[in-house]
């Protein structure tokens, strides 16, 4: 081997372990600001943290805790509804999640083929 062979090779060898330096750099960096991040999320109050979490149902929460009687129609699925007070559209999307509902629950017993047939049948009507 030549010994500018062996000057490149070493050059080559140092360029290499600046660049892993470097990358080891910025990965400790990034590390330290998750776990910065982290320890602010446990520290911040249950409520605030649910606040900034997107909602990905289309019944959405308030901010006020709901008192329900007993004798009132609380909702029994996440996507259920309580009763529309007499808007077609809302009865429509009511009973649209109902079927869905049912689909998903013989979905989740693994009974694929209840579920379309439940699904259809009601769709239809």
């Amino acid at each position: 081997m030549s010994a500018e062979k062996a000057f490149e090779m070493q050059r080559q060898v140092r360029r290499n372990a600046k660049e892993v330096q470097s990358s080891l750099k910025d990965l400790y960096s990034w590390e330290k600001d998750i776990k910065k991040k982290e320890m602010e999320l446990k520290k911040a109050p249950a409520a605030a943290a649910n606040t900034s979490m997107p909602v990905r149902s289309h019944v959405q929460k308030t901010g006020k805790a709901e008192h329900q009687s007993p004798s009132s129609s609380a909702a029994g699925t996440p996507t259920e509804k309580k009763d529309p007070l007499g808007d077609p559209v809302a009865r429509q999307h009511k009973k649209a999640n109902d079927i869905k509902d049912r689909g998903n629950n013989y979905v989740k017993q693994g009974e694929y083929d209840r579920a379309i047939e439940a699904t259809k049948n009601e769709s239809q009507l």
